[in-house]
């Protein structure tokens, strides 16, 4: 799959499948925020996340031959955040969604990152997480962790043993302890939105109110 611009900024996707002929997608076919993330295991179909005929970006697969376009997975109320690759970076086994904290939707049985992923969570229960790489028996993973108040450390993670020791932290120099977290709030609106934000508070552990 090859995706591009065209001149009035509408995007362009062309698909080849088995028969190795290239073809434009119909621009009805797909949504806005069309972004290619992997094959499927069938060889026959992609992956993607996109918007189609919705306010919220969710996951679809794309036959190659562009007859089908199925959404897998929309959340009801946010956008996916982003996809999670496999080590090798060659498919998808799992969804963030941010809706008010970090959450993940692991789908896929097929990969062997699917349930590493969930010992991971109960590891670093509240972080972020990505899987960087791997060894070959499955057994030692790299991974990195962070959150709002974490720009993110790396940590390798012990299977057999369950157990993550870190290897080193990206911004050594800023201190966790020192951040605040954000706190997600929502809202209704006069016409019946809902409206979510963040909002960080101040460390000084003072109960007054504070500036907005």
């Amino acid at each position: 799959v090859i995706t591009g611009l065209e001149e009035d900024g509408s995007l362009d996707i062309q698909l080849r499948p088995a028969d190795g002929n290239w073809r434009e997608l119909s621009k009805d076919v797909h949504g806005r925020h069309f972004t290619a993330l992997a094959l499927a295991p069938d060889g026959e179909s992609l992956y993607a996340l996109d918007n189609l005929r919705s306010d919220r970006i969710g996951l679809y697969r794309l036959a190659l031959t562009g007859e089908s376009y199925e959404r897998i997975y929309e959340h009801e109320r946010v956008d996916v955040n982003e996809a999670v690759m496999t080590a090798d970076g060659r498919s998808v086994f799992a969804l963030q969604v941010n809706d008010g904290y970090p959450r993940y939707v692991i789908f896929s049985r097929d990969h062997e990152e699917g349930a590493v992923f969930r010992e991971l969570l109960r590891t670093f229960e509240g972080s972020m997480l990505s899987l960087l790489s791997r060894s070959r028996d499955g057994r030692f993973w790299v991974v990195w962790a962070g959150s709002d108040v974490d720009s993110g450390s790396i940590h390798l993670f012990d299977r057999e043993r369950n157990e993550a020791r870190l290897l080193f932290r990206t911004r050594p120099g800023v201190d966790p302890a020192a951040l605040s977290s954000m706190q997600p709030v929502w809202f209704e609106t006069f016409d019946g939105r809902l409206i979510h934000g963040y909002f960080t508070p101040a460390r000084s552990g003072s109960q007054a109110r504070a500036p907005m």
